[in-house]
Formats: structure tokens, sequence, C-alpha cells
């Protein structure tokens, strides 16, 4: 599992995943325990770095699950937030109005193992992963099962 603690402003998806491939040939070498993780992230104070850590561990509680998604754009590359108004969904980034929109996963997952425990983002495609299905099938899941079954 790959941690990632912080996304810095104004760089895009592009510098993360370039970093990811970067860090992957050192993954079997460099799994760190999360107390590790937390002594290493306590001793550094450039907030503006990603920080990617290798770990072995599982997930103990998934935060807020009643907010595992959000009502985001569908246009191209866009992937905001998107608000309900008498048209629809307006994205107040483009500008653009759908009459649905796209349900987006940004999950915030406590990740634990034999040492401690720590918070870890999953969005998008990294939500898919760890819920093993798409937001849109769990939006229909959850709407159409009782709240035990979910």
């Amino acid at each position: 599992m790959t941690a990632l603690t912080k996304k810095p402003q104004g760089r895009g998806d592009s510098a993360m995943n370039e970093a990811m491939q970067n860090n992957d040939k050192n993954k079997a070498s460099n799994l760190n325990l999360i107390t590790e993780i937390n002594d290493s992230l306590q001793e550094e104070n450039d907030v503006d770095q990603f920080h990617f850590f290798f770990l072995n561990g599982y997930v103990s509680r998934i935060k807020n699950d009643e907010r595992i998604y959000y009502p985001a754009c569908q246009g191209d590359n866009c992937r905001r937030k998107v608000v309900e108004d008498t048209a629809g969904f307006k994205c107040e980034h483009c500008g653009k109005t759908f009459l649905t929109y796209q349900p987006t996963y940004m999950i915030t997952a406590k990740i634990s193992d034999f040492t401690e425990s720590i918070f870890v983002n999953f969005a998008r495609e990294h939500g898919t992963a760890l819920m093993g299905m798409k937001a849109e099938e769990f939006k229909e899941f959850r709407e159409n099962n009782s709240e035990q079954d979910v």
C-alpha cells in the first residue's frame, strides 16, 4: 500500500504520478512501519513536498462514511465539486451545468499495523481500488440497500 501524505498546492496529478513511478522500484525494500512514518513526518518541516511511504497494513476504519464520495463535474478533466441549482448541477470552476453529477471518491481511512495508525486520503481511482467498486456503483448500492447492508 502506498501512502501519500500531502498534495502540495499548485501541482497537478502528473507530478504525483511521476514521483510515484520513481519510487516504485524501491517498493519491496522500503517497507515502513507506521510508527516510522509518523516519526518522519514530525521531523519534516517541508509542507510543500510529497511524502511517499510503503507499508503493510490494514484499513481499520473509514472516517465519515456518509460522505465517502462527492458530486463531481462531468466535464473532461475537471472533476471539481458541483452544486445543485434549478437547472441541474453546476460546476463553478468550468461554468458548465449538467443534469446529473459524477460520484467521485474522497475517502479518509485509518490504516493500522501492529505499531500505530495513520489517516490516509484515497481519492478517485485509489478509492475505487480500496472499495472494490466504482463510486457510481457504491452510490447505487447505498441507495438500493438498507443501512445494515451497507
